[in-house]
């Protein structure tokens, strides 16, 4: 059968793969290819190409004998630095842990991705420790934007969004305790899901805040993405309904429609209501929504994401001493660990008390917007892609992500989508978000928003 790679989706692939019309050799063949040819965007620390094509060989000789390959057989789906794996290093992108600390042992997801048939294809770059919005701040050297490899792909999920955009995988994990997957998707133009809180494993994933840390995933499309998610959710779910033409009808939108004191650019917020529109041509009922905690959610993200940060690097040095040496990390590291211990080591404790009062109002605003409606829309970041050489303003970067760092706060699920690009050739991103475990209403919104919707034959 005559298949375009390039254009393949990671479902269509897998289907494919199952069905013998391609081999899972080929595929990932053709990844490598494109892994090379793009090779200069950074998206990877490592790729271990005898290991790829022994996995894909393993997945042919499966379907060959007639067994169940699994439902992502023989996809490339690359994996963030911050995770375990059994066979590739894990370095956090940074120089502290290049010579091997974290064990070699398959962390919860990497797991889940092994039982689903999926090709670990390689380690994805980011910036150092998840610290950064920008994926300059990496020991492996920055990651660009495939749109314009001049301006930043964001981060800290970095290297999985760009490797997604420009073909090299099928699917990527991220992990996003602020906006670290859904940022870097909106940047890159591809759709990232930071689901419910804990509804993935963390387990032997690195650490950067326990209370905000999620694991999630990058692809292409809404549906991609929802089967990359059943495959890694630590629950069994199936979203192939809410792909079904129709499947967004009742639903209850909110939209955030109150912008007047955040940094914003004008493209992101045309092609952000101009999306608002489509839902409401649809006949949605559609109610706009303002959120009066902006000058504080920056704030409490970086008390609670600096503190517990510096308590994640105090037990893995515990285990394993000196191993993560700030003298060895990069500035934004020092930084923000100078800050969290100048938290901790202050007797007002004043910050601390304050981020878990506004932590909690915000549950309670959230909560009270989702009895009444079922998804809630917002830019993804208020800021389109910034160059690679821009002064990294992390107070502006911060503010530009409040709803990102929102679904955080709150453990909901929130995915990002295309919706245009900027006068600059550049993507921006639309967030949906909807209560905690109802991904569902997420794909269903997605689906329709993206036209990737179908009416249950032939699929």
């Amino acid at each position: 059968m005559n298949l375009n790679y390039d254009k393949l989706s990671l479902c269509g692939a897998a289907a494919a793969i199952r069905n013998g019309e391609i081999s899972a050799a080929e595929l990932n063949r053709h990844c490598l290819e494109v892994a090379k040819k793009t090779a200069g965007l950074n998206a990877f620390v490592v790729i271990d190409e005898q290991y790829v094509l022994e996995q894909a060989a393993k997945t042919d000789e499966k379907i060959r004998r007639g067994e169940d390959a699994g439902a992502i057989a023989g996809v490339p789906v690359g994996v963030k630095d911050n995770m375990a794996t059994e066979v590739l290093p894990t370095s956090c992108a940074s120089k502290s842990l290049q010579s091997n600390t974290i064990e070699r042992k398959d962390c919860g997801a990497v797991k889940k991705l092994r039982e689903g048939g999926g090709v670990i294809f390689g380690k994805t770059n980011m910036d150092e420790f998840a610290m950064g919005f920008t994926g300059t701040n990496t020991a492996f050297g920055e990651v660009s934007n495939p749109y314009n490899k001049d301006y930043s792909a964001g981060g800290s999920s970095s290297g999985s969004a760009a490797a997604v955009a420009a073909g090299s995988v099928l699917g990527a994990l991220g992990s996003d305790t602020g906006g670290s997957i859904r940022q870097p998707a909106a940047n890159c133009g591809v759709c990232g899901l930071k689901p419910t809180f804990n509804s993935v494993s963390r387990d032997g994933m690195f650490p950067l805040s326990e209370t905000l840390d999620h694991v999630g995933c990058l692809t292409r499309s809404a549906r991609d993405n929802a089967l990359l998610f059943s495959v890694l959710s630590e629950k069994k779910r199936s979203f192939e309904n809410c792909f079904l033409n129709g499947a967004e009808r009742g639903l209850k939108i909110a939209f955030l429609d109150d912008f007047n004191n955040a940094f914003a650019d004008d493209d992101v917020l045309r092609l952000y209501f101009a999306s608002v529109e489509a839902f409401r041509q649809d006949g949605l009922s559609m109610q706009g929504l303002s959120f009066s905690f902006s000058k504080d959610i920056a704030e409490t993200y970086t008390v609670l994401c600096s503190t517990e940060a510096v308590e994640s690097f105090r037990r893995f040095n515990k285990l394993h001493p000196l191993s993560i040496v700030l003298e060895k990390c990069g500035k934004e590291v020092n930084k923000r660990i100078g800050y969290g211990l100048k938290i901790l080591n202050d007797t007002n404790r004043a910050p601390l008390e304050k981020a878990a009062k506004v932590r909690a109002e915000v549950n309670a605003f959230i909560d009270r917007v989702f009895e009444g409606y079922d998804v809630i829309l917002s830019p993804t970041t208020l800021l389109a892609a910034q160059r690679k050489d821009a002064e990294v303003d992390n107070e502006k970067g911060f503010t530009s992500d409040l709803f990102s760092i929102v679904c955080n706060l709150t453990g909901i699920p929130a995915l990002s989508v295309p919706c245009g690009l900027d006068g600059r050739g550049l993507p921006v991103g639309l967030m949906i978000m909807a209560r905690r475990g109802r991904e569902d209403d997420i794909y269903r919104a997605a689906g329709f928003f993206l036209n990737e919707q179908h009416d249950g034959e032939n699929t």
